[in-house]
């Protein structure tokens, strides 16, 4: 056989083997990203998913993740994502080069698959689960003025007895978790997840510009973040939020209940007082504006110091209003497609939640 022969020859088995590879990475690809489309589609109840998932193989699960990402302060589901990003940026220049993105192109499918059903698998499931106020079998009635003036005073009351208490966001911190995990097995719950010991800062800024959040809950690793930007007291309550993630509260209404209901019956001044300070800052937006003016001249002034700190941070790293309203739609159509019914909107549901959780005294608000 002539040399040219043979490399015509190993030349077409090249071809034949990359066009195999092409066809089983897309095949595999469309198979897992249909399931996860099917699997959000699924009518199963959510007593099955609480039963099976949250109080079954997510604690399981939990166990076994927790620990293991406990080992590294950095990171690990972002640096893991980003390095997902990196390669298959590199691998788009290089089969543009050799002008085979057919390759490409199957293998960002089986990846964007496989990220899909980790995602579903590791903790997306929750979603799908008996509500926090299903649990605590809150009733949802419609919120008078007079109950939000009750609530204003409540947290006007803590928010002074608690606004010199030392300020160990550690001590705060393991104070929440403890209520947590003491209110899930008030809840008789056959199975709760274990939760972060910590929880890890992302570089100031990071995520309020870039992610429109303040903290992030990471699902392959079951971690915690936050924006390291953020004032203690407001760094203490969303800490206190994104740990609520982590112990399986996936909508972020129930995320926010969970982590006000710790902070308010953790026994912990500082946990208290920043639990407060965010309740009261719900509560105000939904005042008239010459309650809400008569209630932030009661706050005590270290309170106001927060606040206004707060909204320096915010400002400080605000997103351009194109990328602020790109983030928002993407995530409304994100919390859409886990089953949230009113997407984006779901974070206003918290207000709700802690007026009825007060009606039936799940609150330490003395």
């Amino acid at each position: 056989m002539k040399l040219d022969d043979r490399y015509q020859t190993q030349t077409v088995r090249e071809m034949i083997r990359e066009a195999r590879s092409v066809r089983l990475k897309s095949f595999l690809g469309l198979i897992l990203c249909a399931l996860v489309i099917a699997w959000s589609f699924m009518p199963l109840s959510a007593q099955s998913i609480e039963k099976l998932y949250s109080q079954g193989f997510y604690p399981q699960l939990s166990r076994f993740l927790v620990p293991l990402s406990e080992q590294v302060p950095l990171n690990l589901s972002l640096m893991l994502l980003l390095f997902i990003l990196l390669m298959n940026v590199l691998a788009l220049f290089r089969r543009l080069r050799q002008r085979r993105l057919g390759l490409w192109l199957s293998h960002l499918l089986l990846t964007l698959g496989i990220l899909g059903i980790s995602f579903m698998l590791f903790w997306g499931t929750n979603y799908k689960r008996q509500s926090l106020s299903s649990h605590l079998k809150l009733d949802e009635a419609a919120i008078s003025s007079q109950e939000l003036d009750s609530l204003a005073e409540a947290l006007l009351g803590i928010l002074h007895r608690e606004a010199n208490t030392s300020r160990d966001v550690d001590s705060a911190l393991a104070a929440n978790r403890l209520a947590m995990e003491r209110l899930l097995r008030e809840l008789n719950l056959q199975d709760i997840p274990q939760l972060p010991q910590s929880v890890k800062e992302v570089p100031s800024g990071l995520l309020l510009r870039f992610a429109n959040s303040s903290g992030v809950m990471m699902p392959w690793l079951l971690e915690a973040n936050v924006d390291a930007a953020l004032p203690v007291a407001s760094f203490v309550h969303v800490a206190s939020h994104e740990l609520a993630h982590s112990a399986g509260f996936a909508p972020e209404a129930d995320a926010e209940l969970l982590a006000s209901l710790a902070g308010f019956n953790s026994g912990n001044g500082f946990a208290r007082y920043a639990a407060a300070l965010a309740s009261f800052q719900d509560v105000s937006a939904a005042l008239s504006e010459a309650k809400r003016e008569k209630y932030l001249a009661e706050l005590p002034s270290i309170a106001k110091d927060d606040w206004n700190a707060l909204i320096a941070i915010s400002q400080k790293y605000a997103a351009p209003p194109w990328l602020a309203s790109t983030q928002r739609q993407l995530y409304d159509g994100y919390l859409r497609s886990q089953g949230v019914s009113n997407g984006i909107a779901n974070y206003s549901d918290s207000l709700k939640l802690l007026v009825a959780a007060k009606r039936q005294n799940w609150l330490d608000l003395e």
